[in-house]
């Protein structure tokens, strides 16, 4: 014998199976996503402005040293006391001043080079100092007697300048190099 057949029913108490997300779990997902994308493009943009600060004050460091170098290496006992130019370097124009300080030990200069670039010229990027010393005319025997000239062959030791090198160490190392900013 065959029974009644009836459906059953579904109870309108259970919860039905979900088959999708509701608008607000949507809504909060894309607005996670959009502060994880923000966070990651403002790292980004950080990055590439440090690489570029460090890639000006680098090439700022060189046209520093190559100006220190062209000062310290001409052949006369510069009696300027400020110096100013432009130097072009890596596709970009520096402009350099040069400062001579006279220092308490004589015939010893300090010479500090400013490199700022051309678009921001009062924005200085490097700068670096170097103490220079007089050509010394001035030569003296172990005996304290002056001879005039200096020694013709660089392993005779019985001629010294007259500059003593204990009055270079009490002053600050031959050369410093920082970063402004």
């Amino acid at each position: 014998m065959r029974y009644f057949e009836r459906k059953a029913r579904p109870n309108p108490l259970v919860f039905r199976i979900q088959r999708g997300f509701s608008l607000i779990e949507v809504l909060i997902a894309t607005v996670m996503l959009a502060l994880i994308l923000g966070a990651v493009v403002q790292t980004a943009g950080q990055y590439t402005r440090s690489v570029n600060h460090i890639h000006e004050h680098t090439i700022a460091h060189w046209v520093a040293l190559n100006t220190l170098n062209d000062l310290r290496l001409e052949q006369e006992w510069p009696e300027w006391k400020h110096r100013s130019g432009e130097l072009d370097m890596a596709g970009r124009i520096w402009i350099w001043q040069g400062n001579i300080t006279e220092t308490s030990v004589p015939n010893v200069r300090l010479l500090r080079v400013t490199v700022a670039a051309e678009e921001r010229p009062t924005n200085s990027v490097a700068q670096t100092e170097i103490l220079i010393t007089r050509p010394s005319l001035q030569w003296y025997t172990p005996d304290g007697k002056p001879t005039g000239v200096p020694a013709q062959n660089p392993e005779d030791d019985s001629l010294t300048p007259e500059l003593n090198h204990g009055d270079l160490r009490r002053l600050k190392p031959p050369v410093e190099t920082r970063s402004l900013k």
